[in-house]
């Protein structure tokens, strides 16, 4: 039996007794009616209809009146994960109001104006240039024709990727640092010629060897190796922003305690040095470097 199969409803509620059996340990039909504002007898129905799919006996509890997973219990339908919980237990009813205290690091928040927000999606969804007032960390405040075809994220701020009339050249450009939008016109930039964009690179890294080797393999199953070589696809015009976070360039490796900063580093560290410095040749490398050095400091 297969989650699309079912009624979107139905499977929603099985999904939410999965997700209630693997990480809390228990669900009764009581969590389902509360959840879900259905009958007890459709909850019934539907603990019984979930019992019946799963591999792995699913027992109840008489005293707490709810079933419980033997052992070995493992999800049919979503694939579980931390991040997934934390997900889960923003709603209060999932864990009956027992708590996971859980904190957040929010850096200083990067304000983006929604009208111009607006602008700039709708403009990449219609194929259009927009005129945009932009203030560059090196070049300060300038008029541009940008045509934008794409957003990112380094996880600390949103760019969009677009063709600079101005530079004749595509950049990463911070939504926030646009100030004004102005004229709007059918795109004309060949998208197409964005090489850096649409360009995979596939980084093999590896745990630090300055690591003992229990940390090397606990940085091993924090990763979740599957062979000898972690394999991270990134774009090519996102590489700067890589190297930001993980500190993979060979020119950090003789800060004091380096290792515990940089625990992956490249399998070919020259070769990772040389791709870095190749990117950061480029033109369009060099605002990206400084807004990504300050986002990060």
């Amino acid at each position: 039996m297969g989650e699309y199969e079912l009624p979107r409803s139905q499977a929603e509620r099985l999904q939410f007794i999965e997700d209630r059996l693997f990480w809390v340990g228990r669900v009764g039909s009581a969590n389902v009616r509360k959840r879900f504002e259905v009958s007890k007898a459709q909850a019934a129905q539907d603990i019984a209809r979930y019992r019946q799919a799963q591999t792995v006996a699913i027992l109840y509890e008489p005293k707490l009146k709810t079933f419980v997973p033997a052992a070995h219990f493992e999800p049919l339908y979503a694939r579980q994960s931390l991040e997934r919980f934390l997900g889960l237990a923003e709603r209060e009813d999932f864990t009956e109001g027992q708590v996971v205290d859980f904190a957040v690091l929010q850096p200083p928040g990067r304000k983006v104006d929604l009208h111009i927000a607006q602008t700039l999606v709708r403009a990449i969804l219609r194929e259009e240039e927009v005129e945009v007032d932009y203030v560059s960390i090196s070049s300060g405040l300038r008029r541009r024709w940008l045509a934008p075809h794409a957003m990112a994220s380094d996880g600390m701020r949103v760019h969009i990727r677009a063709y600079d009339y101005g530079a004749a050249r595509f950049s990463d450009f911070v939504t926030g640092r646009i100030q004004d939008t102005h004229a709007i016109r059918p795109r004309r930039a060949d998208i197409a010629k964005d090489v850096a964009w649409f360009d995979i690179l596939n980084l093999e890294l590896m745990p630090n060897p300055h690591l003992p080797r229990d940390r090397r393999e606990a940085v091993r199953r924090d990763y979740g190796f599957q062979g000898e070589v972690l394999v991270v696809p990134v774009r090519r015009a996102m590489l700067i922003y890589l190297n930001t976070r993980l500190l993979l360039h060979s020119e950090l490796a003789a800060m004091p305690h380096a290792e515990v900063y940089r625990q992956l580093v490249p399998q070919d560290q020259a070769a990772f040095d040389a791709l870095l410095d190749s990117v950061r040749g480029e033109p369009s490398a060099r605002d990206m470097e400084t807004g990504s050095v300050a986002a990060m400091s």
